[in-house]
């Protein structure tokens, strides 16, 4: 703006007024003579520029000679009027050439104001999103991503940039490992008490421990990678890194809020074990483990409110009437688990099918409809033919089914108290404990209906990522090419940079004229007049003009283009000025096409990613379950298996799976932060970020078309 004000300057009324004052005396002897007199020089005028190339300049002087000897001299007084006005009609004639400085100043003070514009855009995206998705580190001797530059000899730091989002996902990230750090040690107790009772080997409580300690030290080293992150933000932001700063989590409290309810529903899920677990230690086998089960099932906060808390009593007497009238035609219950002696092996559907000689019992026909129903969804996925959604349903139904009766079936026998038939006191408590352990993994796998109905109400309540509106259509139901082109036609239309490329590229243009105009030749017209106040040789008194005393010139001033080896040579360059920035000028209209597009690209990506990364989570939670009650469950009838082999196996599964958990957790949150810095850089690239008087995005219906007004 400083600029075209000179430049404006420059066309406006030039006005001039000085004042000169001299005292004057001569000795005796000296060539004047013997003098002392006061001497007033005056000078006013005005000179003006006009758009075509004239010149005009105005200027009256006088000058004022007084005696102030007392010899009562003359006092003399002479004026001058001088108009001047002067029109280059080739060279530096016309508004192209006398106005250029003022067109591009002006000019450029609209692309400074456009870079402004970008550049606030520009920066609330560092500040908010930090260098980019993807966008190089730097590292640095003493801060990551500081740098330091030697300027002249002397060391100067350049603040990293970090960014806000970033930051808070570093904090979030340190608030999921701690967790996984509490749930390692709860599994550590687990571990511990379980090898009491001889089901593990000291190895795998070394494994868990092992893992444990790992993950406290990748807490310890989050934790001042944050609080180096946390004091690049404060340098980034302009603030004394030791000044107080804590961040606000709002951006992802609705993501943060569904992952606090899926760790919730599994801490409720093992919560419910170990109170099962606990029933242990004062069930005597009269029969009040069922009536406590299903006291706890009514009560638990996992099932709680479910549907399977209300079926799952009405589902388990239907079961227990089935299972109780096959027994009763049986005499061989309690004899033929003590002779056999395998307990500790077997699966209550395994033993009640021994049971059973006659007939085939009701689990044993659930068990045959659940296995037809996986033989032919089986087979459909080998024919690499779509399995219906009713299949799918149908099955989960038999396996529930299934899980209940063999659940009933155990409960029935432990009601029996089959461990009486041995003699050995510690055999008689070993038998009671295995059938114990037996109804405790069904139970699991009982509950689990509980927690796979919560999860499949929590999965409805996944906060859904910011939408993407351009125009009042949303990007992301977009068709990609379609969305590609919608964001590339945008953008070239609204883009500050692009307009003041485009411009430049009609300066150079104008340069050529401008150019070529200096390898004319010259023709000036001038015209003169001046007027002197009293006549020339006589004496009287200023400002006395007279119209007769006047003297008028027309003055034409001519110059060949001879000599215009250095004109020739400008004007050659701004031909290829203009040459280069069309081409600078379809390289940046490619660039913003490619960025724009690519933004697009990277949008939908995310949001694809956003919904895979949910079933991810799911099922990482699911391997741990799974991995746990694998790790508890007895072993399948008739099968020998190396119960430390398996239980090694297990460990390592169930380790893997909890170490995947974290990492399940933080890609969400990485996913929902890339997500939202993309959307950021695509309004920012489309020009469609508004910016606050606090420096701040007004992110309220960007993109939308207004509302009708109602009538």
């Amino acid at each position: 703006a400083l600029t075209v004000s000179n430049e404006r300057f420059n066309f406006l009324p030039q006005f001039l007024a000085t004042q000169e004052a001299i005292r004057q005396w001569t000795a005796r002897e000296s060539t004047l003579g013997p003098t002392n007199q006061l001497e007033l020089n005056s000078a006013a005028g005005m000179s003006l520029n006009f758009a075509t190339g004239a010149a005009l300049l105005l200027r009256l002087a006088n000058q004022t000679v007084i005696d102030v000897s007392g010899k009562n001299g003359p006092t003399i007084s002479t004026s001058n009027l001088v108009l001047d006005l002067s029109q280059p009609l080739l060279r530096g004639g016309g508004q192209a050439v006398a106005l250029e400085p003022l067109t591009q100043s002006e000019r450029d003070m609209l692309y400074e104001v456009r870079r402004f514009a970008r550049f606030n855009k520009e920066f609330f995206v560092q500040i908010a999103g930090g260098p980019g998705v993807g966008a190089p580190g730097g590292a640095a001797n003493l801060l990551p991503g500081a740098t330091f530059t030697l300027n002249g000899g002397v060391v100067r730091a350049v603040s990293p940039i970090t960014g806000y989002l970033p930051t808070v996902q570093r904090k979030l990230n340190i608030e999921i490992q701690q967790r996984n750090v509490t749930d390692l040690e709860e599994l550590l107790i687990f571990y511990r008490e379980f090898a009491k009772g001889g089901g593990l080997s000291p190895l795998q409580v070394d494994q868990v421990e092992q893992q444990l300690l790992d993950a406290r030290t990748t807490v310890l080293a989050q934790q001042i990678t944050y609080l180096d992150s946390i004091e690049q933000f404060k340098i980034q932001l302009g603030l004394p890194t030791d000044l107080p700063l804590e961040l606000d989590l709002n951006v992802l409290e609705d993501l943060r809020e569904q992952l606090f309810r899926f760790q919730k529903l599994e801490l409720n899920a093992r919560k419910i074990g170990e109170a099962f677990t606990k029933l242990e230690q004062r069930e005597d086998g009269t029969g009040a483990l069922r009536q406590v089960m299903l006291d706890l099932i009514k009560t638990a906060p996992l099932t709680e409110g479910t549907t399977f808390s209300r079926e799952f009593p009405i589902r388990l007497e239907r079961w227990h009437r089935l299972n109780s009238t096959v027994i009763e035609k049986s005499n061989l219950v309690a004899n033929h688990l003590s002779i056999l002696g395998q307990l500790p092996a077997m699966t209550g559907a395994a033993a009640f099918s021994n049971l059973s000689m006659f007939s085939m019992s009701p689990l044993q026909q659930q068990q045959m409809t659940r296995d037809r129903l996986i033989d032919v969804r089986d087979d459909l996925v080998d024919a690499e033919k779509p399995v219906p959604p009713e299949m799918e349903e149908n099955i989960a139904l038999a396996r529930q089914e299934f899980e209940i009766g063999a659940l009933d079936e155990l409960l029935t026998i432990y009601q029996s108290r089959p461990w009486l038939a041995e003699k050995n006191p510690r055999d008689r408590q070993a038998t009671q404990d295995a059938l114990f352990r037996q109804i405790e993994a069904r139970f699991s796998l009982v509950y689990d209906q509980a927690r796979s109905e919560r999860q499949v109400a929590y999965s409805k309540l996944w906060p859904k990522l910011p939408p993407t509106f351009l125009e009042g259509r949303d990007l992301l139901r977009l068709n990609l090419d379609e969305a590609q082109d919608f964001v590339g036609q945008t953008a070239l239309v609204s883009r500050l940079d692009l307009m003041n490329q485009q411009a430049q590229l009609v300066d150079s243009w104008r340069n050529i004229a401008v150019f070529a105009n200096s390898l004319l030749g010259t023709f000036d017209v001038r015209y003169n007049a001046t007027m002197l106040a009293p006549p020339a040789g006589a004496i009287g008194q200023g400002f006395n003009f007279d119209g007769n005393n006047t003297r008028h010139q027309l003055i034409f001033n001519t110059e060949l283009p001879l000599a215009r080896r250095i004109e020739r040579n400008n004007y050659r360059a701004s031909l290829i000025a203009y040459q280069r920035q069309r081409r600078n000028l379809q390289g940046i209209q490619d660039f913003i096409l490619l960025q724009v597009r690519a933004r697009v690209r990277r949008l939908q990506q995310l949001e694809e990613t956003y919904k895979i990364q949910q079933r991810a989570l799911l099922l990482i939670y699911s391997q741990v379950n799974q991995a746990r009650e694998q790790l508890q469950a007895p072993a399948e009838p008739g099968l020998n298996r190396d119960t430390a082999a398996a239980a090694g196996t297990a460990t390592l599964q169930l380790l893997q799976a909890q170490r995947g958990v974290p990492q399940a957790q933080n890609s969400l949150y990485s996913t929902w932060i890339n997500y939202l810095i993309a959307r950021m850089e695509l309004y920012r690239d489309l020009e469609l970020m508004q910016i606050d008087s606090r420096g701040v995005w007004i992110d309220d219906n960007v993109g939308r078309q207004p509302e009708p007004r109602s009538p």
